[in-house]
């Protein structure tokens, strides 16, 4: 065995328990503490971006664990998810009855 292969099980073993230590994941928040987070994060406040990470990730890493095999694959989705929530946090805005609406691509 290579030291090269030896170094990708060590990622994909590193990522596949990322992916489960979602178990302790924080408490999703929702309603007016949510949309505070998402205007801090629409400001630029990094801070406020990394709350929204720390909070959801569990939830999504979740979604895509029910539907794929590879966990490796699932880290990879839940780290593009986040990446295109953040480029597009610009565009989000409140909708009617507590939905959340974008503004286009």
């Amino acid at each position: 065995m290579s030291t090269g292969s030896g170094r990708f099980r060590a990622r994909r073993a590193a990522r596949a328990g990322a992916v489960n230590a979602g178990a302790a994941a924080p408490e999703v928040i929702s309603g007016e503490a949510a949309w505070e987070l998402v205007e801090l994060a629409q400001r630029g406040d990094s801070r406020a971006c990394g709350h929204l990470h720390v909070r959801y990730r569990a939830q999504v890493a979740g979604f895509l664990r029910s539907r794929l095999a590879d966990l490796g694959t699932v880290e990879d989705l839940v780290h593009e998810t986040f990446a295109r929530a953040l480029h597009g946090i610009g565009a989000v805005q409140r909708g009617g009855a507590g939905t959340i609406r974008g503004r286009g691509p």
